[in-house]
């Protein structure tokens, strides 16, 4: 994982993006293109959650772990 997920986020993203593309949502898609939106999108809710995750153990840590991450976290904050 880069910096905290950023590229699962990115990969989250994208997934969204392309699902509400005009012809996912109007069904006018070829199945093959459908289900590459679908695997595109789970692949996406899964980079999410695994983004979530590290999230959480870093928020349920103890200070002394998390003075690691403050540098990571600083990065993070100068990109976004």
């Amino acid at each position: 994982m880069a910096i905290l997920g950023y590229e699962g986020m990115i990969k989250a993203r994208t997934g969204l993006a392309l699902f509400q593309h005009h012809d996912a949502i109007t069904g006018t898609a070829k199945q093959f293109v459908t289900h590459d939106y679908g695997v595109k999108l789970f692949e996406g809710i899964i980079a999410a959650r695994n983004v979530q995750k590290t999230a959480s153990q870093f928020l349920l840590s103890k200070v002394n772990i998390r003075q690691g991450f403050t540098k990571k976290i600083s990065i993070l904050i100068l990109i976004n």
